[in-house]
């Protein structure tokens, strides 16, 4: 990253982000604000892209269209008209009922034409009775692409460079944080002209809806929908199956809440804090005292030692030092390897005794073809070798004394040796390169888009008062948020 020097003298700049659709979550989160419903009709929609390791809807199709429809109307038919109309009758009624409903849906205020047009709607249902015209306003409100769309506008400041208006940065705070349409209180101050981000954004950080945020920035960075579905080998463990998969998930969203909602929510309390959790099942999976409902046990330290995460990054049968060094490399380093060969073998030699994982996978360091990515990766993932493939701690693997001797190479300033996931772990959470990557894992969800040279100066300024708070996590979202980046964007494409 530039120096903040540097960044000093440039001008404004900001990556470009293409017209995007809600989201599955967005789009339930906003009918659930809008309408007080819990419809799970998203449920059935088209699965989201996923762009820069994070979810995002960019493509339509017309199979998007026909759901998009389908849902409008039905939505429209089964609302409860009472809680969304506080009048029943007459051409004023709906026209004031279009105005605020209309505000709320399309995140903005309505143009006299926009107004017309639903009246004009509302007219025809109107036919049949009051009611059923304003259901066909509901209707046609969520098909309009003013609310399935994020439409964001503003000034040309710098040839493609467009400065957002107060209303596009507040649906853009507002996706990001609660992941649904901005409240009444954040449309009135942008509307007003005194939207204030910082403190905005502080208020809605105290929401309960912003716990919802945090789960699904970690449901999508490490996966844990794939935790529950997790199949393990009946061979080689017997006592793992759907119950432990679906409790391993819970345990570890519990530990990432504590983090960030206890008394220290910072990076390094993610990657060192003491304990997991436990109850009856996962008891009795690692070797702990029976607990009932879910209590911490003292027995792990940090996120890479939550054993829902070593589960997840293993083989059915075996631990796999592959995919948890791939893990660090990518996710907490933010170093992204290449695709390997295509006429690579990927068929893993199955375990056998007198022989270890790491010897097993030998080869991948004195294969020419291997080396290249093996040694960025191998030498990370051997440090995990105490746990299993269920992250159940062990001291030896097929009768060979467990070596957790790991290294770091190319890493920047976590380039070294270490033994074990705890110093693996400390090494990590002293990183200024892993600062700056769980900053841009953040600033990726947050635009829904890759990072790119023209953010150099927000990230650096992020980084800067990320680093400044002692990482803590709730200001690393402040200073996300107040960023040039946020605030603009370039009219041409990013990559992805």
């Amino acid at each position: 990253l530039p120096s903040l020097d540097e960044c000093a003298d440039a001008p404004v700049d900001s990556g470009g982000r293409p017209l995007s659709r809600l989201t599955r979550v967005q789009y339930q989160n906003t009918l659930a604000d809008l309408l007080n419903v819990d419809a799970e009709v998203a449920e059935g929609f088209v699965e989201d892209e996923r762009v820069a390791g994070f979810e995002a809807a960019r493509t339509i199709s017309s199979l998007h269209v026909e759901k998009y429809l389908e849902a409008a109307r039905e939505l429209a038919s089964e609302v409860d008209l009472p809680a969304v109309v506080t009048c029943s009758s007459g051409e004023d009624c709906a026209r004031g009922f279009i105005a605020d409903f209309g505000r709320r849906a399309f995140r903005r205020e309505l143009t006299a034409s926009d107004v017309d047009d639903l009246l004009a709607t509302w007219r025809v249902g109107n036919e049949s009775s009051f009611d059923d015209g304003i259901r066909l306003v509901i209707e046609a409100t969520l098909g309009s692409p003013d609310f399935l769309y994020h439409v964001e506008t503003g000034e040309i400041v710098d040839e493609d460079l467009l400065r957002l208006d107060d209303v596009s940065v507040a649906s853009r705070l507002s996706y990001f944080l609660w992941a649904s349409m901005p409240d009444d209180a954040l449309l009135d101050a942008a509307a007003g002209g005194s939207l204030d981000l910082e403190s905005e954004a502080r208020r809605m950080l105290d929401d309960p809806r912003f716990e919802n945020t945090v789960q699904s920035f970690y449901r999508q960075w490490l996966g844990l929908e794939r935790i529950e579905n997790l199949v393990k080998s009946d061979l080689v463990y017997p006592e793992f199956r759907t119950a432990e998969a679906r409790d391993l998930r819970t345990s570890l969203e519990m530990y990432l809440e504590e983090v960030h909602f206890g008394d220290d929510p910072s990076l390094e309390a993610l990657l060192l804090s003491e304990g997991y959790f436990v109850n009856d099942r996962l008891a009795a999976l690692y070797d702990e005292e029976a607990t009932g409902a879910f209590t911490r046990s003292p027995g792990r330290r940090g996120l890479l030692e939550q054993p829902g995460l070593l589960a997840l990054l293993a083989k059915s049968n075996q631990s796999d030092p592959i995919h948890r060094g791939i893990f660090v490399r990518e996710q907490l380093l933010c170093d992204p390897l290449r695709e390997p060969p295509n006429d690579v073998d990927l068929v893993v030699r199955e375990p056998e005794p007198g022989l270890s994982t790491r010897d097993r996978f030998a080869e991948h360091t004195s294969n020419e073809v291997c080396a290249s990515c093996h040694r960025l990766i191998d030498g990370i993932g051997f440090g995990f070798e105490a746990y299993d493939g269920i992250g159940r701690f062990r001291t030896e693997d097929e009768g060979v004394a467990i070596d957790t001797s790991g290294e770091i190479v190319e890493g920047g300033d976590t380039t070294g040796t270490f033994d074990g996931v705890r110093e693996l772990s400390e090494r990590l959470a002293e990183s200024e390169t892993v600062r700056q990557c769980y900053a841009k894992q953040w600033f990726r969800y947050a635009l829904q888009r890759e990072s790119t040279a023209e953010d150099a100066c927000s990230l650096a300024t992020i980084d800067a008062a990320f680093a400044e708070s002692g990482n803590n996590l709730r200001e690393l979202l402040i200073q996300i948020v107040t960023s040039d980046a946020f605030r603009h964007r370039r009219l041409r494409e990013v990559a992805r």
